[in-house]
């Protein structure tokens, strides 16, 4: 059964066998007042239990602007605690809970109430699953963060009901990493109730409603606003995961969140705790080597070193500018009315790259948003790098940046600093880096408003759009409701640290709630934003290098976001989880009858598919596409039969820009020699010595893994297991055909996956699956379609009839001249089959020129994946699927 959040309230109240209370309140003088209360009923202080509570220097908000500092209670030794002496004695004072913007965190209502007493604290820990709930229920999301959390580690992602399959095999992948601890954010009530009805003992998911951002904080307000802003509720998704996660930061959690086409591929937290990462309070990955340019598919941050740090408030800026552009009032003619109807004016990618960068400069700048807008206003994406020149200039003019990394690229060209520190043998070995590459580009994030207010910055001039946040005298009311939400946050997240730390009975854990190392960022004062190196988290562009097809991965955390087909990118690697995403699809969508319940082998489906190895290296794509694939196409329609779409072989004369491969690999020079072709991707080991050293790594991986961050991992679960001996390139079918005519016509239902009458093919990792399920194998000596593409009939004294030409074929015919394709008539392909039609996986040996097929039917071939399983053709229903 389904628990719904009604329940939260009770567990969250639930009385404890040990009769503790843990009661926090504000005192006469603004401190706090932390106190255990016994059974008997007497108040034991912290002080007398050898803890005393930590407050740095909370601000108290007045309408005037005005603050007042309250006292400050610290532990009694540690690092922390003799900086902030060391403060105290030189009449300093330090703001740990200043918002950046100006307003100032208030104490917390109703100085008699506790916060988060023993028994609540108790009940945090204990999180009943599934759980669902509002995310804007701040108690539900409080309760949901506590319960699911390893210690202060948490993950995040975020799925709509469309790509639920994506979410369910990347949980199967959490899974297996170790990281079970993760928190689901659905863009709709339906996601979260899906996934727990699939998956209820793994299931905590809070659903974003899009009329609402915090319950009970100006809903009316904020619904009007939206609606006038026409925000689509992707793009508000977008946005509120930014706000879940610095909420959750803001509690004290440090918060891994990544998109759901990432595959986590070893222990993430021993590299990001290690020294090379380790200072850095915010991660970002990047899309490239010299790029500056953050990516937001895996982002990390580290509320538990800094609660109320500029992290915490840079990465929570995203959407405070949000929700100040929708509450300010702007004149008619300003650009924004035009801009804000546009799709990508609130992509978090552009608008977390102008956040992040305006709390690096002090200044709020919106390079990327404004320049998007300028792109789509021309329909010209030279505008847009125009613009970011220009605006890249003005910064560097205000700033006095002098140009870094990326010289002249219309990317962000701010000086960042590059760190180059030593990194651990075991990761020069594992992702092949040298020396000069072992670098971390990271830069300091400002302080509270005060120091952002950097005065060297002149107003950006109007042909660069201008400002676009208001004055901060403009401030609205739902941006100032943000503000009071994160205090609250860190206010309940240092009660609750605090109480679960002396329900444990570790006073020493208590007390160093928020004390830090000499390695973390808020022991030198400053916090800093890094982006991760590229040779440890990167997306397709880079991973088409060879990195993840191998025994070995080359990679910690791989995002297959530009492959051309991600599914088949996912499965062709061994990331996929057939059944778990095969059940998050929709009723009656091929895959989810297929894969959806292993227990029940689908015995009702028949395929056909190439031999292992039948598949020649033909000289052109059109050679592929008359021979091997329209020939599945006529099999499917005229049997049924799934048709499977092969791997081919890498010296195919038709892949391009083929290197010299690059053995033991080297960051970052293309591993398997066939990197520069969009439309392949390569799976397989180069050579018998590289698999013999991946190996050999992998062996000292399971040895030392344990010692490395806890033995929650298990290197034999998450490292890639089938790749083949050698190297064979898997095609992305929509880039095949050779004309953009040719590929309209061809479709992409094949592709597709995600609604119910899409997806009616494999690929050769659904066949490897399927015929584990229903037990059946390749058999050589099968009386199946292997007699076709043998000895031919139709060869006689040497010579080839005419018959068996077609002109319709000429690419096949060719590929038969070279002796690289049988010659069959349709004849003989329609008795085979006939003779074949017992068979669960009928075989096809080599490419086949087909002779005789009827223009009616090879036309219906031509374009198989333009029809659905109903025979509907492309454009006649929706199209929604996820390739």
């Amino acid at each position: 059964m389904t628990r719904r959040h009604g329940a939260s309230k009770a567990v969250v109240r639930a009385t404890s066998a040990l009769l503790f209370s843990f009661s926090a309140g504000w005192a006469a003088h603004g401190g706090w007042q932390l106190l255990l209360r016994n059974d008997s009923g007497s108040e034991v202080g912290l002080k007398a239990a050898g803890l005393v509570a930590q407050r740095v220097a909370p601000i108290v908000a007045t309408d005037k602007g005005e603050s007042v500092t309250n006292s400050v209670k610290v532990p009694r030794s540690g690092p922390r605690v003799e900086q902030v002496r060391r403060e105290e004695a030189s009449g300093k004072e330090r703001s740990a809970l200043g918002w950046q913007l100006g307003a100032q965190c208030e104490p917390a209502a109703g100085a008699a109430e506790p916060l988060v007493d023993l028994a609540q604290a108790q009940a945090l820990e204990r999180l009943q699953l599934p759980f669902l709930a509002p995310a804007a229920d701040t108690e539900a999301l409080r309760l949901a963060a506590a319960g699911r959390a390893s210690g202060r580690e948490l993950v995040l992602f975020v799925s709509d009901v469309k790509r639920l399959n994506y979410a369910a095999s990347f949980m199967s992948n959490l899974g297996r990493a170790g990281l079970s601890h993760h928190l689901m954010l659905g863009a709709e009530r339906a996601a979260c109730e899906r996934m727990a009805e699939a998956r209820p003992a793994e299931t905590a998911c809070l659903w974003h409603d899009p009329s609402e951002w915090v319950a009970g904080r100006d809903t009316e307000l904020y619904r009007a606003r939206a609606k006038m802003f026409h925000l689509d509720p992707t793009f508000q998704m977008w946005m509120y995961r930014w706000l879940v996660m610095s909420r959750l930061g803001a509690m004290g959690f440090n918060v891994l969140m990544m998109d759901t086409d990432v595959v986590v591929l070893g222990n993430v937290y021993a590299h990001f705790d290690a020294l090379p990462l380790r200072p850095y309070a915010l991660l970002f990955a990047t899309e490239g080597w010299t790029d500056t340019n953050l990516q937001c598919g895996v982002a990390y941050l580290r509320g538990a070193a800094a609660p109320y740090g500029a992290a915490v408030r840079a990465l929570a800026s995203f959407p405070e500018r949000f929700l100040r552009v929708i509450e300010h009032d702007y004149p008619p003619a300003h650009w924004i009315h035009s801009a804000r109807n546009m799709t990508f004016f609130w992509d978090d990618q552009n608008q977390m790259r102008d956040t992040i960068f305006s709390a690096i400069l002090g200044a709020d700048v919106y390079r990327d948003t404004y320049c998007a807008y300028a792109m789509a206003v021309h329909e010209d994406m030279r505008k847009a790098d125009a613009c970011r020149i220009k605006y890249n200039a003005h910064i560097r003019e205000a700033m006095g940046f002098g140009r870094g990394l990326g010289n002249g690229h219309p990317q962000w060209d701010n000086r960042w600093n590059v760190a180059t520190p030593e990194t651990p043998l075991a990761w020069r070995t594992r992702f092949g880096i040298q020396r000069s590459y072992e670098q971390v580009v990271w830069m300091p994030l400002a302080g509270d408003r005060g120091e952002r207010q950097n005065a060297r910055f002149a107003p950006i001039p109007e042909e660069l759009g201008g400002a676009l946040l208001p004055p901060e005298g403009a401030r609205g009311e739902l941006s100032r409701g943000l503000q009071r939400v994160l205090c609250a946050d860190a206010q309940w997240g240092e009660a609750m640290w605090l109480a679960r730390a002396a329900v444990g009975g570790d006073m020493a854990a208590a007390a160093a709630v928020h004390t830090v190392g000499p390695l973390d960022p808020a022991a030198s004062g400053e916090e800093r934003v890094a982006l991760l190196p590229v040779w440890l988290a990167n997306h397709w562009t880079r991973g088409r290098s060879g990195l993840y097809g191998a025994q070995l991965p080359r990679a910690l955390l791989a995002h297959v976001t530009n492959a051309a087909d991600k599914i088949l990118t996912l499965k062709a690697l061994d990331y996929w989880d057939h059944a778990a995403a095969a059940q998050l699809l929709p009723e009656g969508a091929f895959f989810r009858r297929v894969f959806a319940d292993p227990a029940t082998p689908p015995t009702w489906l028949k395929v056909v598919a190439f031999a292992p190895g039948g598949v020649t290296a033909l000289p052109t794509r059109q050679a592929l596409m008359e021979s091997v694939y329209l020939p599945l196409a006529l099999v499917s329609l005229l049997s049924g039969r799934a048709p499977t779409f092969p791997t081919v072989p890498c010296e195919s004369g038709w892949i391009s820009g083929k290197q010299k491969a690059v053995a033991p690999y080297q960051f970052p020079h293309c591993r398997t020699g066939v990197c520069n072709d969009f439309r392949v991707m390569v799976i397989g080991s180069v050579s018998a010595e590289e698999r013999s050293e991946e190996a050999q790594q992998l062996s000292q991986i399971s040895a030392t893994v344990g010692h490395e961050a806890g033995s929650f991992i298990d290197p034999g679960r998450v490292y890639h297991r089938a790749v083949p001996e050698g190297m064979t390139c898997v095609p992305f079918v929509q880039t095949i055909p050779e004309t953009e005519a040719e590929r309209l016509a061809w479709g992409k239902y094949c592709a597709a996956q995600a609604t119910p009458n899409y997806g009616k093919a494999f690929h050769a990792a659904d066949l490897e699956h399927f015929v584990r399920l229903v037990g059946v194998h390749a058999k050589p000596h099968s009386t199946n379609l292997l007699a076709l593409g043998g000895q031919s009939q139709l060869i006689e004294d040497g010579t080839v009839s005419e018959a068996t030409r077609s002109a319709d074929l000429p690419a096949a015919a060719a590929a038969a001249d070279a002796g690289l394709a049988a010659r069959v008539s349709f004849a003989e392909l329609k008795a085979a089959l006939k003779s074949a039609s017992a068979e669960q996986v009928a075989y096809l040996r080599q490419p086949l020129a087909l002779s005789g097929v009827p223009a009616d039917l090879l036309r219906k071939a031509r374009g198989f994946c333009s029809f659905d399983l109903e025979g509907k053709q492309y454009g006649s229903s929706q199209a929604n699927g996820n390739t």
